[in-house]
């Protein structure tokens, strides 16, 4: 993400840039969806026994080409450059450097929770109501495919709108769109399924995903830029997509039902919009290359 991002041609492509690091993850799971469908072709009995191996099979040349594409060297760009350390700041680590952490992590929240909330929690949430699965495998992958077409576009408005105000519409449509969401796919209609994937993903998750990287590698840097990244990111997939799914199961079998698992997704959203408040403008521009 961050070699491409530096890298692009000329700062006006920095944002598509960035945005399709993220397109190159639904792509992935689009596959990953598609493998799992035709597998389930197969009858029941032979899917249980062997059939279930075949997606991770067919993963293997995915996996040679991660690897190659993994080693392929990257030491004259300006972003490996730039990040070589200095001998004033060998061994200083992330030192002085807990409020970016904790704002890219909370940017993090609203991102991932929803996602996790729409494919992990929706799918449960569908079965709940008797949507047969086929309908909500189909949705979600339909969904992934609105979601990594979208990015790129998003990362063309940012580049005009800014990645702040893509980012906070994003997060408010996401807060907004969860109870329709729930009730779409609650509806027993095909259409109504995929139209709450669709519209979930690709107009509310495409946004923030399509301008995070951005927003994270604009907080630290660019010594401390890959480290800082990679700890805020996972640090709020932990917090928010790791534990969305059972915290939205148990709120929905709670008196307050849909409303408190919507209330969960506005509070995720609140939180990553007073992150995007709380550090300047100027700080959650476009990195730009460092020579």
């Amino acid at each position: 993400m961050l070699l491409l991002g530096a890298d692009s041609p000329a700062a006006r492509h920095r944002g598509i840039a960035f945005a399709l690091t993220q397109s190159g993850v639904a792509a992935g799971m689009v596959l990953g969806g598609a493998a799992l469908w035709a597998a389930r072709q197969l009858p029941e009995a032979a899917f249980l026994s062997w059939g279930w191996r075949i997606p991770f099979l067919a993963a293997l040349p995915f996996l040679l080409l991660g690897l190659w594409l993994r080693a392929t060297p990257h030491r004259d760009t300006p972003i490996v450059r730039s990040a070589r350390p200095r001998a004033a700041s060998q061994g200083m680590g992330l030192q002085g450097m807990g409020l970016p952490l904790l704002t890219g992590t909370m940017l993090r929240l609203a991102e991932n929770g929803s996602i996790y909330m729409m494919l992990v929690f929706g799918m449960a949430y569908g079965h709940m109501h008797h949507v047969p699965d086929r309908w909500m495998l189909l949705a979600g992958t339909l969904g992934m495919v609105a979601d990594g077409l979208a990015m790129p576009a998003f990362g063309w408005l940012a580049e005009h709108l800014g990645a702040r105000t893509i980012y906070a519409l994003g997060a408010a449509g996401m807060a907004l769109f969860c109870g329709p969401f729930l009730a779409l796919v609650a509806s027993g209609s095909q259409s109504g399924v995929i139209l709450a994937f669709i519209v979930g993903m690709g107009l509310c998750h495409a946004p923030m995903i399509a301008v995070e990287p951005a927003l994270l590698s604009a907080l630290f840097p660019p010594a401390h830029r890959y480290l800082g990244v990679a700890v805020a990111h996972e640090a709020g997939a932990l917090l928010a997509g790791g534990i969305s799914p059972v915290v939205a199961t148990l709120l929905v079998h709670s008196r307050w039902g849909n409303g408190a698992v919507c209330g969960y997704m506005a509070a995720l959203a609140g939180l990553s919009l007073l992150a995007l408040l709380a550090r300047p403008a100027r700080r959650l521009a476009f990195p730009q290359p460092q020579e």
